[in-house]
């Protein structure tokens, strides 16, 4: 990706949730490419992470990474509090996979009266 001077976005990070996978660290060379500094997430792979803030550094752009599980309410709230405290977050995407239990309309119970 080609670094454009000037940026698209206001004085802070983007947030990427799930930076580290395949379609978050795209996006992060993406929103980089367009003058934005990043912030992202992994929850395993700190390595792949390390390399994707690489990249974006190679952009010309600043990067953190965060250790984060998105099912942990307070690892979430740490994390955000962590990146306020250095800049401001004007642009947040999740791009991560989920462990989290899901509901499907199939499985909620009829309600009372239904047939």
């Amino acid at each position: 990706m080609t670094t454009q001077r000037s940026s698209r976005f206001p004085t802070g990070v983007a947030l990427v949730i799930g930076g580290s996978g395949g379609m978050g660290s795209v996006i992060c060379e993406t929103l980089a490419a367009h003058g934005s500094d990043i912030a992202l997430t992994y929850r395993n792979n700190r390595v792949r992470a390390e390399e994707v803030a690489a990249q974006v550094r190679g952009i010309g752009r600043n990067a953190t990474i965060h250790g984060l599980d998105i099912a942990d309410e307070a690892g979430v709230g740490m994390a955000v509090a962590e990146i306020v405290a250095r800049q401001r977050i004007h642009t947040v995407v999740v791009a991560s996979g989920s462990d989290i239990t899901q509901l499907r309309i199939g499985d909620l119970a009829q309600p009372r009266g239904a047939r």
